[in-house]
């Protein structure tokens, strides 16, 4: 009888030890998300955008045809 009380007794342990180390494996490989240090290349700046009125945009040049 002794015999099987300290096999269970092993067992129990053996078994605490496993559960701990794959607690202990989930916490570890859980990612850490950090945000970039600078944006990606060709990404848009996030914020509040202002509409630019069509008299105040650089591209607003219409090239009207010679004979028009």
């Amino acid at each position: 009888m002794a015999f099987l009380n300290e096999f269970k007794r092993a067992s129990n342990e053996f078994k605490a030890q496993i559960e701990s180390e794959i607690s202990n494996l989930e916490h570890e490989s859980t990612p850490q998300i950090l945000p970039p240090t600078q944006p990606p290349q060709g990404a848009v700046a996030s914020g509040s955008l202002t509409e630019i009125a069509p008299g105040e945009r650089e591209d607003n040049h219409i090239v009207k045809a010679p004979n028009a």
